[in-house]
């Protein structure tokens, strides 16, 4: 026999159904992490941190793995986690002011300008207005 309460109980089936059919990988307006800023060496490290605070300026939850990693390491690492949107930066992302997005499933987007990456990120937040892309 088990008792719960009806409103967490339901919660948890809902988020448990939700997590099992999805396999954990989340759209990016459900996920906690949506974006990772992925570096290629310690010299982009103070950008990707700049990018990380725009982005939470901006309302979207993001982070950077700035670990003196391989860049395959962190990316597959990302990959495990299921964070939706990995962003790697390289010393051409720097010198352009751009980011090279990544979707979960290794599908590649074409660099796009941080403002740009912010704003794409924003319309996918939403989950009335392209959210579930």
């Amino acid at each position: 026999m088990m008792i719960t309460r009806a409103v967490l109980g339901s919660l948890e089936r809902v988020m448990a159904t939700l997590l099992e059919h999805t396999g954990g990988a989340l759209h990016v307006w459900l996920a906690p992490c949506k974006v990772r800023f992925v570096t290629v060496t310690d010299r982009q490290n103070e950008y990707a941190a700049a990018a990380v605070e725009q982005l939470k300026s901006a309302g979207i939850r993001a982070r950077a793995d700035l670990r003196n990693e391989k860049l395959g390491f962190k990316i597959r690492e990302a990959q495990k986690q299921k964070v939706p949107v990995i962003a790697v930066v390289g010393d051409r992302e720097v010198e352009d002011g751009t980011v090279a997005p990544r979707l979960h499933g290794d599908s590649q987007l074409e660099a796009m300008s941080l403002v740009d990456f912010t704003e794409w990120l924003i319309e996918r937040n939403d989950p009335e207005h392209g959210g579930a892309s």
